[in-house]
C-alpha cells in the first residue's frame, strides 16, 4: 500500500503529465527540467536525455526533493501536498517562502527548526488556505507583468483548483 509521500508523488506525475515538452531552449518531462535532471545525475544532460526520462526515475527525483527541501517534515498531509505541488510548479524556495509568510516566520525559503515549530503551533487549515491564496496571487502577478503568460492561466487554475477544499 502506498504511503502518503508516494501518493503525493503520483499526483504530481499525473498533474505534470508524461509528455516531453520543449519550448525555446528549455525542455521537460514529468515536470522535470533539463537542469533538474542534470543536478540529479551530477552531469550535463541533453533534451534527448530528458525525453528518455522514465516515470520511475522522475518519481525517485521527486522523492528526493521531498526530503532535500524538508517538505516531508510537514506533518499535515494536505498541507505537505500543497507545498510540494507549489514547489514543483513555482520553485521550492518560493513555495517554502509562501508557507513561512503564512506562518508569520522568517521567510528564508528553507524549512528548518523555526518553521517546523511554527507549523507545530499553527492551524494547518488556516495555513493551507493562505498558501493556496499566495499561489493564486503569484499567477495573477505573472500575468499582470506579461500578458502573454495568460495562455497558461487555464492550466494553472485547473491545477490550483484541485487544492480547493
Amino acid at each position: 500500500m502506498p504511503n502518503d509521500n508516494d501518493r503525493i508523488i503520483q499526483n504530481i506525475l499525473r498533474r505534470e503529465g508524461h509528455r516531453f515538452v520543449i519550448e525555446l531552449r528549455a525542455c521537460s518531462k514529468f515536470g522535470i527540467t533539463r537542469e533538474t535532471l542534470a543536478d540529479w545525475r551530477g552531469q550535463i544532460v541533453t533534451c534527448d536525455d530528458v525525453k528518455a526520462l522514465s516515470r520511475d526515475e522522475a518519481a525517485t527525483i521527486y522523492a528526493a526533493w521531498l526530503e532535500r527541501y524538508a517538505i516531508d517534515r510537514i506533518d499535515d498531509v494536505a498541507l505537505r501536498e500543497l507545498v510540494f505541488d507549489s514547489a514543483v510548479n513555482a520553485g521550492p524556495a518560493r513555495a517554502i517562502r509562501w508557507l513561512q509568510r503564512a506562518l508569520g516566520c522568517e521567510d528564508d525559503g528553507l524549512i528548518g527548526p523555526k518553521t517546523l515549530e511554527a507549523l507545530r503551533l499553527a492551524d494547518a487549515r488556516v495555513i493551507y488556505a493562505d498558501v493556496l491564496r499566495r499561489r493564486l496571487v503569484h499567477y495573477g502577478r505573472i500575468i499582470s507583468a506579461d500578458a502573454r503568460q495568460a495562455v497558461y492561466a487555464e492550466g494553472w487554475m485547473t491545477r490550483a483548483c484541485e487544492f480547493i477544499r
